[in-house]
């Protein structure tokens, strides 16, 4: 695998991880967290929606993960050379799509770990490679184990790392 691309973001569930939508308002004041829902949403639905986090300005976010959100689903960790917005815009392309019998839109989820796993691990090419682009590497638990952490890159390469290798 190639150099690891300088951002580290989330897509934390805040659904799966509630105890941690103090940090996320906060960080989302500083322009360190996007919710991935566009336009103004109720506050009910703020509090369990998707969020995009960027981890180099989320210390202690990230080691609340790693001590509470480990083998819980939180979400997913997303490697990339672009910026906030550009990975945000990115990933939002995927928040709804249609069914492969043109049915849809539907939400999906790609912000959980289980979901993100089986597109990862038994998509095709085409399904992988537009979710993940050259410069992406998606990381997330390997199920069951929250201690070991799957790494996919647009290649179609994955391999298991140590969760702690992983750190901001």
């Amino acid at each position: 695998m190639g150099e690891v691309p300088p951002y580290r973001f989330a897509l934390i569930d805040l659904a799966r991880a509630p105890g941690a939508m103090t940090a996320v308002e906060e960080l989302g004041g500083r322009g360190a967290a996007q919710c991935l829902f566009e336009g103004r949403l109720e506050p009910a639905l703020r509090r369990v929606a998707p969020y995009i986090v960027a981890l180099d300005r989320a210390p202690a976010l990230w080691s609340r993960w790693m001590a509470e959100g480990r083998g819980d689903h939180w979400g997913i960790f997303l490697d990339t050379a672009a910026g906030m917005a550009q990975a945000r815009r990115h990933v939002r392309r995927f928040v709804q799509v249609r069914l492969a019998d043109g049915s849809g839109p539907v939400l999906f989820r790609l912000w959980d770990p289980r979901v993100m796993s089986v597109v990862l691990r038994h998509g095709d090419a085409g399904e992988r490679g537009a979710i993940l682009r050259d410069d992406m590497v998606i990381a997330l638990e390997v199920e069951g184990r929250p201690d070991l952490m799957e790494r996919h890159d647009a290649a179609g390469w994955a391999y298991v790392a140590a969760t702690q290798a992983l750190a901001c």
